[in-house]
Formats: structure tokens, sequence, C-alpha cells
């Protein structure tokens, strides 16, 4: 499990890169494959701000006709961040 900074550092070497983030959450979520559009410290819990890209299946809350195109997504909820590379 990664620390709070491990995440942000790992989401911010993402966006500065241009490179597409595999996201791995904690508990039974799914995991999300998507680019870092920023970030929000407005509230006390920072939160990375998600982009769809052509690898993202889907964000929670996607409705079957309505796909979100950004979602925001607290890092206290994610469990470890990679370099999504496409099989």
């Amino acid at each position: 499990m990664s620390s709070y900074k491990e995440i942000f550092m790992h989401c911010s070497m993402l966006k500065s890169d241009g490179d597409i983030g595999h996201f791995i959450l904690k508990g039974k979520q799914p995991d999300i494959v998507a680019n870092v559009a920023g970030f929000d410290f407005e509230e006390e819990d920072g939160k990375v701000i998600l982009q769809r890209c052509e690898h993202t299946q889907s964000f929670p809350n996607d409705l079957p006709f309505n796909a979100q195109e950004r979602y925001a997504l607290y890092m206290k909820d994610i469990k470890q961040v990679d370099i999504f590379e496409a099989k």
C-alpha cells in the first residue's frame, strides 16, 4: 500500500509526462485506467481529477448513455498507481 505522498507523487509524474495511469483502488472497487487532468485540494482530503482516455472502461457513476469525461477521485481511496501499458 502506498502512502498519500507517494500517490500524489506518482499522479504528478503521470500528469507531467502525459502517461496514462492504472489506478488500483482500495476495497473491492474496480481498477480505473485514465489520464491525470489535475488536482483538487479545496477539501481536507485531496482529489486527483481523472480524464477519460481510449483505454478507460468506465468511471464510477457512469450511466449507459452518459459517460463522464472527468472523475474526481479521493487520493485516500487509491491503493496504488502505475503507468498503464496497453497489451
